[in-house]
C-alpha cells in the first residue's frame, strides 16, 4: 500500500488533489474543446426582426437657438407598433442606441411638457454610415403655462 493512503498527511492530499486536476484537464491539454452551447431558438416577434442589426445615433434638439434637450425618451418601434428599444438622450441631446433592425422602424421621442412629441417611420437600412436621425422638437403649445 501506498505511503499515501496509509499515512493521511495534508502533503498526500495536495499531491492526490493536484493529480485529479492533471486527469480533469488533460482532455483540454489535448486539444480537445467542449462543445458551445446551442443558442435558444427564437420565438415570438422577435423572431420576426431581421438579423441585421445597426447602432443608431438619435440627435434631439429644440428651441431658438437650436439647444439639445437631456432626458428626451426615444421609443423605437416595429412598423406594426411592438417596441423594440426604448433609450434617452445624454445632456448633449444624443442617444446612441445599439441592435437596430436595419428596416423600416418607427422612431417616436417625447419630452418633458414643453415639447410636442414627434414620430417618423424610417427605413434604417438606407441611411447613410453612421447612421444618425435628427429630431428639432417643436414648443408645446398645448401645454399649461409653468408658474
Amino acid at each position: 500500500m501506498s505511503a499515501c493512503f496509509r499515512n493521511s498527511s495534508h502533503g498526500c492530499r495536495l499531491r492526490l488533489a493536484a493529480a485529479s486536476l492533471v486527469v480533469l484537464l488533460s482532455p483540454l491539454a489535448a486539444g480537445a474543446q467542449p462543445k458551445p452551447a446551442a443558442p435558444p431558438a427564437a420565438s415570438g416577434p422577435a423572431s420576426a426582426v431581421p438579423a441585421k442589426t445597426i447602432t443608431l445615433t438619435v440627435e434631439v434638439v429644440g428651441g431658438t437657438p437650436s439647444q439639445p434637450i437631456s432626458g428626451a425618451r426615444i421609443f423605437v418601434r416595429t412598423e406594426t407598433g411592438t417596441l423594440l428599444v426604448e433609450s434617452r438622450t445624454n445632456k448633449h441631446g444624443l442617444a446612441v442606441i445599439q441592435d437596430v433592425p436595419a428596416a423600416k422602424v418607427k422612431l417616436q421621442v417625447t419630452a418633458t411638457n414643453d415639447w410636442a412629441p414627434q414620430g417618423v417611420v424610417v427605413d434604417v437600412g438606407r441611411l447613410k454610415s453612421p447612421p444618425t436621425v435628427t429630431f428639432v422638437l417643436l414648443a408645446n403649445t398645448a401645454a399649461e403655462p409653468t408658474r
